[in-house]
């Protein structure tokens, strides 16, 4: 199915890529508990799961929001949509780091107030040696935030983007090969890094939407799903990491559209469901667990509990919502 036709018959759920974020999200999550609690990480992909990320937004974004920018949405109406959609659980992240940082003495009081003003702005702290000192996985969400409002701003109004990619790969792997692979905004010396790594993977799902459409590469989303993380850390493991990540820009598009396929609603929604909530609230729940010297497994009980209860919660006020316009349609007045 072409993007047009998609937009045309309406948008179904892709349960493959649900399905995808879910085991991108579980290989962050990994990554910060054996890190934290020094245990071997055997499969090192949470950067490129974190490409991930940032490609399958542009990706669902031009799905979801293509049509209704060129239509008059606006990038600043659009930024603020996006916005409320992060907001709640990246709140709840950031309010559990703060009671870590305030019950622990970690911070000095004008970095965690900093920290506040920073998670409710999605915008790092430039102050000492964190600038997310609340919660160190969010400046994903700040990278995220950016490229939805360049999206709405300058790339839904541009049919070909080709160029931008291509200027956009080069710069990255300038930039990456200078700071010897990908960085997270942890210095705001990385900020050059990650806008660009973000920018390379969302132009990619962008562009991979609007030629592909939905169309599935196999019949299955299974197989791609399951590969992922086992091929990208192969990856990891024979490439230095900047190389490696300039590598993982070609698979992007075999992941994204070999999971295009079906998958069971159950395992797509559940993987789906948790993948966000847990990204945004498992890094200070880490350090938290580990200061009260609660085992990974007693740690990795409680990220999961806390992001299923969020994904239930999520999906309940969501379905209450759409419960209020169907009220709402059946009792307003139509023309006789």
């Amino acid at each position: 199915m072409s993007a047009r036709q998609g937009r045309a018959l309406g948008m179904t759920r892709l349960h493959g890529l649900d399905a995808l974020r879910g085991v991108a999200a579980l290989a962050v999550f990994l990554h910060h508990l054996c890190h934290y609690y020094f245990l071997p990480d055997l499969l090192p992909i949470a950067g490129r799961s974190v490409d991930l990320f940032f490609a399958l937004s542009g990706f669902v974004m031009a799905r979801t929001y293509d049509a209704k920018l060129r239509e008059g949405l606006g990038a600043t109406r659009f930024l603020l949509k996006r916005y409320n959609r992060l907001a709640p659980c990246a709140f709840i992240g950031g309010g559990i780091g703060l009671v870590f940082a305030v019950a622990t003495g970690y911070f000095p009081n004008h970095v965690v107030v900093a920290g506040v003003i920073g998670t409710i702005l999605f915008l790092p702290v430039p102050i000492g040696a964190f600038t997310y000192p609340l919660n160190g996985a969010a400046w994903s969400l700040t990278v995220e935030l950016f490229l939805n409002w360049v999206h709405g701003a300058f790339l839904a109004r541009r049919e070909r983007l080709w160029l931008v990619l291509a200027v956009a790969v080069a710069l990255y792997a300038v930039v990456a090969w200078r700071d010897g692979g990908t960085h997270s905004l942890s210095s705001m010396a990385y900020l050059p890094n990650t806008l660009l790594r973000g920018l390379s993977c969302y132009v990619i799902g962008v562009i991979l939407y609007r030629t592909c459409g939905d169309r599935a590469l196999w019949r299955s989303a299974a197989p791609a799903v399951i590969a992922f993380p086992f091929v990208t850390a192969a990856l990891q493991y024979a490439l230095a990491d900047w190389i490696a990540s300039l590598v993982f820009l070609g698979l992007i598009p075999v992941f994204i559209r070999g999971t295009l396929g079906q998958m069971p609603a159950a395992i797509g929604g559940v993987l789906g469901g948790l993948s966000y909530p847990l990204y945004a609230t498992h890094f200070p729940i880490i350090l938290f667990s580990r200061a009260l010297g609660i085992s990974p497994l007693g740690t990795t009980v409680i990220c999961l509990a806390v992001a299923a209860l969020l994904m239930l919660t999520v999906e309940a006020a969501r379905t209450g919502k759409s419960n209020t316009r169907a009220s709402d349609q059946m009792r307003a007045p139509h023309p006789g």
